[in-house]
């Protein structure tokens, strides 16, 4: 008997225990119950910062809970924290349930867009990855929920974006594309000028060369009719009554005006001139 009744307390001992860890978890799930359903009633009040903490107390208690992480993520949605609003609704999509997981890619693609929706108003290049993603997430809520037209309306808008987005990326492709040929004609035409002073320098040494070797062939004469000892070259005066210059002053000034007069004569050229929105609650 002593040993039937020591048998029959552990065995009674073990039945209370799992009666205890019973009642324990319906308590426990009655807290989140009333946790969530208290964040709910906030979240729909607009005071998406006090749902978010209790959110966030009933998943300490339920950390495994898709549709509460679902729910965290909806309020950082509202409270446009996007970037932690992606990653906790991300953990929507191990729900095992259809409608709960179409609702988790609705969510991230919704998520998702606004995110592109920003970087695509910044020029930022990281909006074609973002959005790309919504239209992934869309597509993959639509082939659960089929005849849903509000994902419909939203995949339309993220089709419309990325269209903008394309076709902006082609207008600053052409325009680097026709800055670049103007820089290469710029260029050339550069090269063109350089080569046509360098003819034109070479031109008028030439023509130096030939007017000094013509004065040098004619002979000087003198006053009585007989050739003198002087300077091949005639020397300029700058008046009739003035000083005579040297033959040196005179070449110097004859080189001065030369490259004057070819600086003056230069083209010039003209300075270019550098010239309905994605969202569903749940």
């Amino acid at each position: 008997m002593k040993v039937r009744s020591s048998g029959m307390k552990r065995y009674m001992t073990a039945g209370v225990c799992l009666v205890v860890l019973a009642v324990v978890a319906i308590a426990r799930a009655d807290d989140v119950y009333r946790k969530n359903r208290r964040a709910n009633k906030l979240y729909r009040n607009g005071d998406y910062a006090r749902a978010l903490e209790l959110y966030d107390e009933a998943l300490l208690e339920d950390p495994d809970n898709p549709k509460l992480k679902m729910n965290r993520g909806s309020a950082l949605y509202r409270m446009q924290e996007f970037g932690k609003a992606e990653e906790a609704l991300k953990d929507g999509l191990s729900a095992q349930q259809k409608g709960v997981k179409a609702d988790a890619h609705y969510n991230l693609g919704n998520t998702l867009y606004r995110q592109g929706e920003q970087l695509f108003a910044s020029g930022d290049q990281r909006a074609r990855r973002k959005l790309e993603a919504a239209r992934e997430h869309f597509i993959k809520s639509l082939d659960m929920r089929p005849h849903d037209i509000d994902t419909k309306w939203n995949l339309q808008l993220t089709q419309n974006l990325l269209e903008q987005l394309r076709k902006m990326e082609q207008q600053q492709k052409n325009r680097k594309s026709n800055k670049d040929d103007s820089r290469s004609k710029d260029q050339q035409k550069q090269r063109e000028d350089d080569q046509s002073d360098r003819e034109s320098k070479q031109q008028q040494k030439e023509e130096q060369e030939q007017q000094q070797k013509q004065q040098q062939q004619q002979p000087p004469a003198g006053e009585d009719g007989k050739d003198e000892e002087m300077e091949a070259k005639p020397q300029p005066r700058l008046s009739d009554k003035g000083p005579k210059m040297s033959e040196k002053e005179a070449e110097r000034m004859l080189e001065q005006f030369s490259d004057d007069e070819k600086e003056l004569n230069k083209p010039h050229r003209l300075k270019m001139l550098r010239g309905k929105k994605p969202e569903k609650d749940w």
